[in-house]
C-alpha cells in the first residue's frame, strides 16, 4: 500500500470513529442511567410536588394557558412518576449494596401520591375518580411494603423513620381521596343531592335566615363593613352558596325573596355597597374553589388534625434520621453512597418544608376561621380572589382584522382553533361595570310584584320592557301602533317611549332565540357606539363603554366558550358572521367607521337586517342617555340569564381557570335574594 493510501485511511479513521467506540459510548450512557435512574426519578417526583404546591395557588387568580398546560402536565406526571419509582424499586438486585438507602424512599412515593394541599383535582371530572385513587392507595401501599420487606438488609436504624413515613404517606393519600370524595358527592352527577328531605329543607331555611340576618347587620352599619366581617358571613353561608351554585337548593317560599331591595339601599347602591357585594361574591367563590379543588375545603377540625399529624410525623422522621444517621456513622462508618444520603436529606427536609408551606397557605385561605391571624399574614389590600378580567370578543373587529390578514388565512386559522388576540383581548372589570350590573338588578327587582314576578328561566326581554315603563313613568303604547302604515311624519313625532318600544319589537326580543338576540344587540351596540362616540356626555360615555364591554363579553361566552349554544345555533351564528363579513369581502381593508357605514348601506335580511333597523330606531331617540340605558338593561338581563342557566359544569370549570364575571353574577343573585 502506498503512502498516499495510508494517509487516506488514517484521515477516514479520524473523521469516522469505529463502530465499536460508538457502541461503547451508548453502553456507558445506558449503564450510567441504570445506576442513577431511581435517584433521578425521585428528584423529579419531589420537584413536581414543589411545583404543584406553589403554582396551583395561582389557578383561581390567573388566566394563563401556559400555567394551565404546565399544571396539567405536572398533575398527570406526578402520579405516574411516583408509581413508576415504586415499581422500579422491586427490581433492585443484590449487586446494589451501596444503594441500600433507596428503600427508605418508598414511603415518600406514597407521600407524593397524596399530592399537595393546593391541588387535589385538576378538573371536576377528576373528583369522580376517587374510587380509582382508593384502589391505587391499596395497591401502592402493599407494593411499598413488599419492596421494603423484600430488599431490607438489616439497617435497623432506618426502621423507625421508614415506618413513620409510611404512616405520613398513607395519611396524606387518604386525605386526598377523602377530598375527592367530598367534592364528588356535591357534584351534579351525585345521586345524594337529587332530593331534599324535609329536615334538609328546614336546615336550608334556617341557614339562609341566619345568613341574611348577619348580612343585614353588616350593611346597616357602615363601620362593620370590614374584610373580616365579610369573610365571617361568607364562611357561615358556605353551604348556602355551594348549593346555590350547584343548583341543588330546595324550593323557596315566597317570603324568602322579601326585603332584598331594601336591604341593599332601596335600589340605589352606594359605592361602598357595590364593593362589599362583589367582595362577598369573590370570597364565596374562593371558598367553593377550595372545597372542589384543594384540601383546604374540609372542616376546620379535620384540616387541623391532618396538618398537625403530617407535620409532626415529618418532623419526627427527620429528627430520628439525623440522630440515627449520626450514631450509625460514628459506630460503623459510612458505607452508603453519598448521593443517596443527600437525596434522603432532600426528601426529608423538603417534605417538612412543604408541610410548613401548606400550613401557612391553609391559614391564609379564605376558608380558615382564624381571621386575626390571616389579617396579619395576608392584608386586605393584597387579597385577590380571581383574575378580575373581562374577556372580549367583537365580531366587527375580527372581520376587519381577518380582511387585513387575508380571508382564506383567517378561515384556516378559525378552523384549526387559532384565535386572534385582537378580537379576544381581555379588559379589567371596571367599577363602572360592577355598579351597572348591581344597579340594574336592584332597579329591575324593585318593579317586581307578586302579580308580576321576574322570570330568569327564559329570555324574552322582560327587563327592557320594564325599563320602558319605569323610565318614562307610563305604559308604553303597543308596538303595532307604530308599524306598517304609519306615515313618516307620525314616525318622526313619535314619543321616546314609542321609539324604545318599537326598537324592542323590531328586535323580536320577546320570542327570538337567545343566541340570535345576542347577535342582534351586539351589532346594535357597535353601530350605536360609532354614532355616539364623539357626542355624548361623560356620564353617558361611561355607560356606553360599560355596555360595549358587556356586549363583547357575552359574545365571548357565546362564540368562544360555546355557552348555551346548540349545534343549530352554532351554524346559524356562523352564517350570520358571513353576512357581517360580506360588505368588506370585495372592498379594501377598512377601519371600524367605514365598516359600519358599509354595513348600513348594504341590503340585508334576517337578523342582520333586524339589527340595522333596531339601531336606526334607537338613534332617532333624542336622549343618548336613555338610548344607552336601554341597551345596558338588555345586556345586564342577558348576563343574568346566562348566569342562571349556563349550567353547573360551566361555572365549576371556570373557578379553576381564573374565574368569570358571569359566575360572580350567579353569586350576586343569591346575595341579593334575587327571585330566580
Amino acid at each position: 500500500m502506498g503512502d498516499n493510501q495510508v494517509c487516506v485511511v488514517c484521515v477516514q479513521q479520524r473523521c469516522h470513529p469505529p463502530a465499536a467506540d460508538h457502541h461503547s459510548l451508548v453502553t456507558h450512557a445506558q449503564q450510567l442511567w441504570n445506576d442513577w435512574e431511581i435517584q433521578c426519578l425521585v428528584v423529579v417526583s419531589f420537584s413536581l410536588q414543589v411545583f404543584l404546591l406553589f403554582a396551583a395557588v395561582f389557578r383561581k387568580r390567573c388566566r394563563s394557558r401556559v400555567l394551565s398546560v404546565l399544571l396539567w402536565l405536572a398533575y398527570l406526571s406526578a402520579d405516574s412518576v411516583a408509581v413508576f419509582v415504586l415499581g422500579r424499586l422491586t427490581l433492585l438486585g443484590d449487586n446494589q449494596q451501596q444503594h441500600r438507602l433507596v428503600l427508605f424512599w418508598a414511603p415518600f412515593m406514597l407521600l407524593h401520591l397524596g399530592g399537595q394541599e393546593t391541588i387535589t383535582a385538576f378538573s371536576m371530572e377528576d373528583c369522580a375518580l376517587w374510587k380509582r385513587h382508593l384502589l391505587t392507595l391499596t395497591v401502592q401501599m402493599l407494593m411499598a411494603i413488599y419492596v421494603v420487606s423484600k430488599q431490607w438488609r438489616g439497617d435497623k436504624w432506618l426502621a423507625v423513620p421508614t415506618a413513620i413515613m409510611f404512616v405520613a404517606g398513607t395519611t396524606r393519600y387518604a386525605e386526598r381521596i377523602w377530598a375527592l370524595r367530598r367534592a364528588q358527592s356535591t357534584s351534579l352527577e351525585s345521586s345524594d343531592m337529587e332530593f331534599y328531605a324535609p329536615s334538609a329543607e328546614y336546615d336550608f331555611n334556617t341557614h339562609s335566615t341566619d345568613y341574611y340576618s348577619k348580612l343585614s347587620s353588616i350593611i346597616s352599619d357602615e363601620q362593620e363593613r370590614n374584610f373580616e366581617r365579610i369573610v365571617e358571613v361568607a364562611t357561615k353561608g358556605f353551604r348556602l352558596g355551594l348549593d346555590f351554585l350547584m343548583d341543588v337548593i330546595p324550593p323557596r317560599p315566597a317570603y324568602w325573596y322579601q326585603g332584598g331591595t331594601e336591604l341593599w339601599g332601596g335600589g340605589e347602591p352606594l359605592d361602598s355597597l357595590v364593593d362589599m357585594a362583589y367582595k362577598l361574591a369573590d370570597i364565596h367563590l374562593s371558598i367553593i374553589y377550595d372545597y372542589f379543588y384543594t384540601k383546604f375545603g374540609g372542616g376546620l377540625v379535620v384540616g387541623l388534625l391532618c396538618r398537625i399529624t403530617t407535620l409532626a410525623l415529618n418532623c419526627i422522621a427527620l429528627s430520628l434520621f439525623l440522630v440515627s444517621r449520626l450514631d450509625h456513622h460514628l459506630k460503623a462508618g459510612s458505607s452508603y453512597n453519598i448521593a443517596d444520603v443527600m437525596i434522603c436529606y432532600i426528601l426529608l427536609v423538603g417534605a417538612f418544608t412543604l408541610e410548613i408551606s401548606s400550613v401557612l397557605l391553609w391559614l391564609m385561605s379564605s376558608y380558615s376561621t382564624w381571621n386575626l391571624l390571616r389579617k396579619h399574614l395576608h392584608p386586605e389590600s393584597s387579597r385577590i380572589e380571581w383574575s378580575g378580567e373581562l374577556q372580549q370578543y367583537n365580531m366587527i373587529d375580527e372581520c376587519i382584522h381577518e380582511k387585513k390578514a387575508g380571508l382564506q388565512l383567517g378561515r384556516v386559522m378559525r378552523l384549526v382553533g387559532i384565535e386572534r388576540a385582537c378580537s379576544t383581548k381581555p379588559v379589567k372589570v371596571s367599577t363602572d361595570v360592577k355598579r351597572l350590573i348591581l344597579d340594574k338588578m336592584l332597579k329591575i327587582w324593585a318593579t317586581s310584584t307578586s302579580a308580576n314576578k321576574l322570570d330568569l328561566t327564559r329570555f324574552h326581554g322582560e327587563w327592557a320592557q320594564r325599563w320602558v315603563k319605569r323610565y318614562y313613568h307610563h305604559e308604553a303604547p303597543p308596538p303595532f301602533e307604530f308599524t306598517a302604515g304609519t306615515s313618516d311624519e307620525e314616525q318622526a313625532s313619535a314619543s321616546p317611549s314609542a321609539r324604545a318600544q318599537r326598537a324592542l319589537w323590531i328586535s323580536r326580543i320577546q320570542d327570538l332565540g337567545f343566541v340570535a338576540s345576542v347577535f342582534i344587540w351586539h351589532l346594535v351596540t357597535d353601530i350605536c357606539l360609532e354614532a355616539d362616540s364623539s357626542r355624548v356626555a361623560d356620564s353617558t360615555e361611561k355607560l356606553m363603554n360599560s355596555s360595549w364591554e358587556l356586549s363583547n363579553y357575552v359574545m365571548y361566552l357565546i362564540v368562544k366558550c360555546k355557552a348555551m349554544v346548540s349545534k343549530y345555533e352554532r351554524d346559524s351564528l356562523s352564517y350570520s358572521r358571513e353576512q357581517v363579513m360580506w360588505p368588506v369581502i370585495l372592498d379594501r381593508p377598512v377601519d371600524r367607521s367605514e365598516f359600519v357605514e358599509n354595513l348600513l348601506s348594504a341590503r340585508h335580511h334576517d337578523v342582520l337586517g333586524d339589527a340595522i333597523d333596531v339601531s336606526s330606531e334607537l338613534l332617532k331617540m333624542e336622549e343618548a342617555a336613555a338610548r344607552w340605558d336601554l341597551i345596558s338593561t338588555v345586556w345586564v338581563e342577558m348576563i343574568c340569564y346566562m348566569a342562571h342557566n349556563c349550567g353547573v359544569a360551566f361555572h365549576a370549570k371556570q373557578l379553576c381557570a381564573g374565574g368569570e364575571l358571569v359566575t360572580h353574577v350567579k353569586m350576586l343573585l343569591m346575595i341579593l335574594r334575587f327571585p330566580v
